[in-house]
């Protein structure tokens, strides 16, 4: 088909030569123009070799090539318009075809335009050229060089991918953005430098890659853009870039020293992992977490975190020789994993800010021997320790809840384990094959657990002893009791004190063996105890006590006033200085409990009559002494005065009055009944029955004169009457 369409393209060719007598013009070189086009029955320009088809714009795009030539010069301009584009599969699988000239007209190059042409070896791109296609060159299994031009911008993805062939690629700093998978499987490729964004695979499994230079227009690499180059053993990162993605470099199995981007931000999981000869990797202060394996199945003997990181994630440094680690300031996250098989690492001092260390985060490292637990990590997890055969000595801390499952099985040189006094769950298998003694208070959670467990338990030394009374009067004795327990036995026991606002404790008595300490308090005051107890080896467990003598009680109560009407209400605020313990008080009138003993110093009191009053205030502490306080009342009675107004004493017929009700004196509530009648009549009309004051409106029926009386009438049903004179005009 391809010779019938010459020979057609022949013939019209010689026959347009017969009828103007013009030669035919000939391809000399790259911006070489023609003029000569014919059409098939489909409606298709042709010229010599080449499809094309002329865009809305009047430009030219060549839609697929023809011949059989290996190499092929692509026009500049075809009838006088510009060829600016290299359509979709114009060229592809063209297995004959070695070498193609593209013209600087050219603007783009289309999908998979070259693919799969088996023959071509080499490709020049101008830089005229913005965008290189989806898979525009895949599977050209004999490219062995590609030169771009500065000014092509981006290569999009699968460009290139599974060039087999390709050893060399000269990419400019115009591309700005490389693709998903451009040069994936690009095997003989043994150089890189590039300048924009890469995606996403974008030179994965190129095996020969051996290295690569980021400048400084990148920002961002890709999920496993460069995953399993296996010969990659160098890379040079601009310090502009931000993002690293997954598995960026999983795999590279020659990669032996990174410096990450002063400026990256984002490190994402897997990003080195299996990079089996990475010995050096120095990370910079904007990272805030090493994200799951990012260094798992490394060489990395030491690494330095800055002060940024806050978390490191699951299996984040397993599986390598790690012997040195420094921990964070910032640090409050370990994850499941985190150090599982790091057979270098010998001892880990962690800081005070980590809550929360994973699953098997320390597992199988079998040289660790020493770990210091934060103070406050709630949960030792499960196989936290699992297989770490050579581990002697674990200091928890005081914020300790629970012991998981296996969390320290096979942990055959750990030979004693302090579980502080807040353990209250330990899981059956916490010990498995582990020979360790629990160290815990005696008659605790800890204790039981290895009763039960048939574990060796020490008892702490326990200090037991106790005051009998730490709330005295001036004048009484104060008596310590001395009791222990746990520890080896042999007790003996010092007293100091000191008064509560002295920094100094004076020794009352030095290490002896005794039951107690009596102490007679020279004045009144607070005074901080410690009764110090050591056993035969020497420990010591203090216990402190927070004495305080009391001057007798004496009742300071205030009241808010002594005079006030009926219906009014005083209100007492109880005091006292001196007295012992919690204090209570009553309220009397006279010999009458108004209100009985309670911890609430506030009191009230509502007067229904008037008269005068004795108002006691008594003041009970907790050792029973009582003192009073009298108040004298007078309570004077008011007759309720009617204060009601009316909005207007002349108003036009159809318009309304407004009464304001109002009170004072007499004892709340009021109530308020307006009665009218018209001047002459001698009936009056209930507006409004007694109720409680609020604003009425009343509109008169009729013009004329007329009589309105607001009656008032207090809680005591004492009244007050207030008249007044409306006239209603037309």
């Amino acid at each position: 088909m391809k010779h019938l369409k010459k020979i057609i393209a022949l013939s019209m060719s010689l026959a347009l030569l017969s009828c103007t007598g013009t030669a035919f013009p000939v391809i000399s070189d790259m911006n070489t123009t023609v003029s000569a086009y014919v059409y098939d029955d489909t409606g298709k320009l042709h010229f010599g070799d080449i499809d094309y088809i002329v865009t809305d714009s009047g430009e030219v795009e060549i839609s697929r090539y023809l011949g059989n030539d290996s190499s092929f010069t692509i026009p500049a301009r075809i009838d006088g318009r510009k060829v600016v584009s290299i359509g979709r599969n114009a060229f592809k699988e063209e297995k004959h075809i070695k070498s193609v000239i593209i013209p600087t007209t050219v603007e783009s190059i289309g999908m998979e335009a070259f693919a799969s042409c088996d023959s071509l070896t080499s490709i020049r791109i101008p830089g005229s050229v913005k965008q290189i296609g989806y898979a525009s060159f895949y599977n050209c299994s004999s490219l062995k060089t590609v030169t771009i031009r500065e000014g092509v911008k981006s290569i999009n993805g699968s460009a290139f991918h599974q060039c087999d062939a390709l050893t060399k690629i000269t990419i400019p700093d115009s591309v700005s953005f490389i693709g998903s998978e451009a040069f994936e499987s690009c095997d003989k490729l043994e150089e890189v430098t590039l300048n924009g964004n890469i995606e996403t695979c974008a030179f994965c499994s190129c095996h020969s890659l051996k290295k690569v230079t980021v400048k400084d227009g990148c920002t961002s690499i890709g999920n496993e853009a460069f995953k399993e180059c296996w010969s990659l053993a160098s890379v040079n990162l601009s310090d502009n870039i931000e993002k690293i993605g997954y598995s960026c470099f999983l795999n590279c199995e020659r990669l032996d020293n990174v410096v990450l981007p002063k400026n990256l931000t984002s490190l994402q999981s897997s990003a080195f992992r299996d990079c089996t000869s990475l010995k050096s990797i120095t990370l910079n202060d904007k990272i805030t977490g090493i994200p799951a394996y990012c260094f798992y199945n490394t060489k990395i003997t030491k690494i330095v975190l800055p002060n940024s990181v806050r978390s490191i994630g699951d299996s984040a440094f397993a599986n390598t020789p790690l012997i040195n680690i420094n921990i964070p300031s910032n640090l409050t996250n370990i994850g499941g994993s985190a150090f599982a098989n790091c057979q270098g690492l010998k001892s880990f001092y962690l800081n005070d800010r980590i809550n929360y260390i994973g699953m098997s985060a320390f597992s199988n490292c079998q040289n660790l021997s020493f770990v210091r637990l934060p103070p406050q990590l709630f949960r030792i997890n499960d196989f936290l320790f699992d297989g770490c055969t050579n581990l002697e000595v674990v200091q928890t801390g005081s914020g300790l809840g629970e012991i998981g499952s296996y969390a320290f099985r096979n942990c055959t040189s750990l030979k004693k384990l302090e579980t502080g006094k807040n353990v209250y769950a330990i899981n059956d298998t916490a010990f498995t094959n582990c020979n360790c003694t629990l160290y815990g208070e005696s008659g605790s959670y800890a204790e039981k657990f290895a009763v039960r467990r048939a574990i060796p338990f020490v008892a702490y030394l326990g200090n037991k002893s106790t005051v009998v009374e730490s709330d005295v009067m001036f004048g009484d004795i104060v008596v310590f009791r001395f009791d222990a327990g746990g520890g080896a036995g042999g007790y003996k026991y010092a007293v100091t004190y000191k008064k509560a606002a002295d920094k100094k404790y004076i020794t009352l008595q030095d290490y002896k063996s005794g039951t107690g300490y009596v102490f007679e308090p020279e004045q009144a005051g607070a005074y901080d105890f410690y009764i110090a107890v050591r056993d035969a080896k020497g420990n010591v467990r203090k216990k402190y006590f927070r004495i305080t003598v009391n001057d007798p009680i004496n009742n300071i109560s205030v009241i808010d006033r002594t005079t006030l009407n009926v219906g009014e209400s005083i209100n007492i605020t109880g005091k006292v200085s001196g007295g012992c313990g919690n204090i209570q008080y009553a309220l009397l009138n006279g010999n009458s409990v108004l209100r009985n003993y309670s911890s609430n110093n506030k009191l009230s009191y509502k007067f229904t009559k008037s008269g005068n009053y004795k108002i006691v205030v008594k003041a009970k502490d907790s050792r029973g002494a009582v003192s009073a306080k009298t108040f004298n009342v007078t309570v004077k009675y008011v007759p309720p005065q009617n204060m009601s107004e009316i909005s207007t004493t002349t108003v036009r017929y159809g318009d309304e009055v407004r009464f304001y009700l109002k009170s004072q004196g007499g004892n709340a509530p009021y109530y308020y009944k307006i009665t009218y009648r018209k001047k002459g009549q001698s009936e009056w009309t209930v507006f409004q029955d007694y109720t409680t004051a609020a604003p009425k409106t009343f509109k008169p029926s009729r013009i004329g004169d007329y009589e309105i009386v607001i009656k008032l009438k207090d809680d005591f049903g004492n009244t007050s009457r207030k008249t007044f004179n409306l006239t209603v005009t037309i």
